[in-house]
């Protein structure tokens, strides 16, 4: 079988650095080539102890997030450490968690608190996907947006994009007319359910007393609340108001609208148009 060949050396080709609210440094994420991450933390002596043990998880550049956030600037996500440099060195605020897609926390979301904005910005794969809807959902789909790049090429990142020429100053644009074209559109949504409730009320105050008490009608005083869902589900008018009214409720977070493409929804696995 001949001589087994060995295995390459791997180097560190790059360490980030993960810091506390402070600013001392807590641990730190390790790179290597041929491509491989490890985590190691200060042990003390000038060493590291290559493990994460009893250590506080916190997002990367963790000091200029917890600054941008009360200065209610925009904040950019990315999958990582790399994606995130190349953001800060054109002098955007971006963070990423520790560990990649897949490992976002909960209580990570305190230290956005404030921000103007939040856009998280998937990397073109499954699981670059995956993670960007787990972290919108963890921090709550109205303070952020997931910003899809145009021209992104499979497995692609955003460093991926600024290499082939885009610039920050088109990204900035981009986030922003996102931004803006989905607030537009559930403010319209919103108009939408208060005329209709408010024609609701009207219609209830001109139709006068009922002559005979419906049970069904007397069951529904005693609940003082019924989810939204239930209520547009069960709505018979086929309306242009009841239909976005079913469709918001049905959707929430997974609803996008892209100009040119319409209303999109999130499929398990991909943004495809909504045929609700």
């Amino acid at each position: 079988n001949g001589p087994t060949m060995p295995k390459p050396a791997r180097r560190i080709v790059a360490v980030y650095t993960y810091h506390n609210a402070s600013g001392a440094l807590i641990y730190e994420i390790v790179r290597y080539d041929p491509k491989d991450f490890r985590a190691r933390r200060p042990d003390g002596n000038g060493g590291h102890i290559h493990n994460l043990e009893g250590v506080e998880r916190v997002l990367y550049q963790l000091p200029s997030v917890l600054a941008a956030a009360r200065c209610g600037e925009d904040i950019y996500i990315v999958e990582g450490e790399k994606d995130a440099d190349r953001l800060i060195a054109f002098g955007a605020t971006a963070t990423c968690n520790p560990g990649g897609a897949g490992k976002w926390r909960n209580t990570y979301n305190a230290s956005l608190a404030g921000a103007a904005r939040i856009f998280i910005i998937p990397d073109n794969d499954a699981p670059g996907r995956k993670h960007a809807v787990e972290v919108a959902r963890s921090i709550g789909p109205h303070r952020c947006l997931i910003l899809e790049l145009p021209g992104l090429p499979p497995k692609g990142d955003v460093s991926d994009w600024f290499d082939a020429g885009h610039g920050v100053d088109e990204l900035e644009r981009l986030a922003v007319s996102e931004w803006e074209d989905r607030s537009r559109l559930f403010g319209d949504l919103l108009v939408l359910i208060e005329k209709d409730a408010e024609n609701t009320q009207k219609h209830k105050q001109n139709s006068g007393p009922a002559l005979v008490d419906d049970p069904q009608k007397s069951d529904a005083k005693k609940k003082k609340h019924r989810p939204a869902a239930e209520i547009i589900e069960s709505a018979t008018r086929l309306t242009q108001v009841s239909s976005a009214r079913r469709f918001a409720a049905r959707f929430g977070e997974n609803l996008r609208h892209k100009t040119g493409m319409g209303w999109l929804a999130w499929s398990g696995k991909r943004w495809e148009p909504s045929q609700k």
